[in-house]
């Protein structure tokens, strides 16, 4: 069995394939008859990723203002760099249970495993995670009031570098590091070594900036004479670029519940969505409460990982097969859908426990899988 990370992120999902989709824009910048993203839609894209859930669908109740208020950036960057996503289809507007709610491209397409993909593309399952102390900081805001782009790009490829190193064994956290050539990144960045410090300088409130190898580099002499002033300048041959102790946690003891938790968040959520039932954030909050004292629970308790999986997967699957037989047969409107889900949630998990010295003792038994058709519906729908 592989050995857990000490340490991981703690934030959201950013998926790799929009990463690189950045870079691409990033090559475009100079050709006037391409589109490229520019450094306030960049940071809106980046901010949406704090407001949507599984299926990269913003609540009902979603407010810009709102949305920006929490980001740090002025409303009207947030409106202007949201109005450009819509215009260029970053993020489309959709219609769950006669409500408008935002949905970001191919979000749900790329939160899939190879296991719940339903068509022929296999896309990488590649994520890494946006810290929850970006938003709020003045990172984004700041350069976006410089312009800068490529600096945005930049700081998503390192936290998705020093993403990959936390898979390493340290102890500390500064220990997990990404190491680059000074020169290097005023190439990367195509600006001077005081622009290149700036960058630095404005990242730190999310990721540790160590300067390697600094020395002053006083002018020739025959430069002084030929000056009025003469300049002494600081030369930096590499970086070392690591997490503020902020952006991460320690891993617990159960971390697989969290994983399998995760996963039929996902699958309660895009079942609700199939059933035209519109979300606000507070039944959104609702379902998890519920989820976590209902199943979670019962779920620690469960030695084996392949008992726990199959308890998890089976009382969230005839819980949300209750609700779709209720709302079918009521045709009625649901005003309080975490109650609901806790009633059929409690009856599935008592079934579960109450013939599970039966049906479930065994590890070795076949279960039914995640019913990947609801993912097919809403990437066709």
């Amino acid at each position: 069995m592989q050995n857990m990370q000490k340490y991981k992120v703690n934030g959201v999902k950013f998926f790799f394939e929009d990463l690189k989709m950045m870079k691409r824009e990033d090559e475009l910048i100079g050709c006037k008859t391409a589109s490229k993203l520019n450094a306030s839609a960049k940071a809106v894209f980046i901010d949406l990723h704090f407001e949507v859930n599984d299926l990269g669908c913003t609540s009902e109740d979603f407010k810009i203002k709102d949305a920006a208020k929490k980001s740090g950036l002025k409303s009207s960057t947030y409106y202007q760099g949201f109005n450009y996503l819509r215009e260029h289809g970053y993020i489309e507007e959709v219609v769950v249970g006669y409500k408008s709610v935002y949905r970001i491209r191919n979000y749900a397409l790329y939160n899939q495993s190879q296991e719940e993909q339903v068509t022929n593309s296999k896309i990488p399952f590649s994520y890494f995670r946006i810290p929850y102390i970006l938003r709020g900081s003045t990172v984004l805001p700041d350069l976006v009031a410089s312009s800068d782009s490529r600096g945005i790009t930049l700081l998503l490829e390192w936290l998705n570098g020093l993403t990959r190193e936390l898979s390493k064994r340290f102890e500390k956290v500064d220990e997990y590091a990404l190491s680059r050539l000074f020169n290097k990144l005023k190439e990367r960045l195509n600006r001077s070594a005081k622009r290149v410090r700036q960058f630095l300088e404005t990242i730190k409130p999310v990721l540790n900036i160590e300067m390697n190898g600094v020395k002053e580099r006083k002018p020739k002499a025959d430069r002084v004479a030929r000056v009025r002033k003469s300049i002494t300048q600081v030369v930096c041959k590499s970086i070392s670029v690591s997490f503020n102790e902020s952006c991460v946690q320690i891993n617990d003891d159960y971390n697989k519940v969290r994983e399998n938790e995760a996963k039929m968040r996902k699958e309660t959520l895009n079942k609700l969505y199939t059933l035209n039932v519109a979300l606000k954030k507070r039944d959104k909050r609702d379902i998890e409460t519920v989820y976590k004292q209902e199943v979670v629970k019962v779920a620690k308790t469960i030695v084996s990982d392949k008992s726990r999986y199959y308890f998890m997967v089976q009382t969230t699957q005839v819980a949300l097969e209750e609700i779709e037989e209720y709302i079918k047969k009521t045709s009625k409107k649901i005003n309080n859908i975490g109650a609901l889900y806790r009633t059929k949630l409690r009856a599935a998990v008592e079934d579960w426990l109450s013939r599970r010295d039966i049906e479930y003792i065994n590890d070795d038994q076949a279960v039914g899988s995640i019913d990947t058709n609801f993912f097919n519906e809403i990437l066709t729908g």
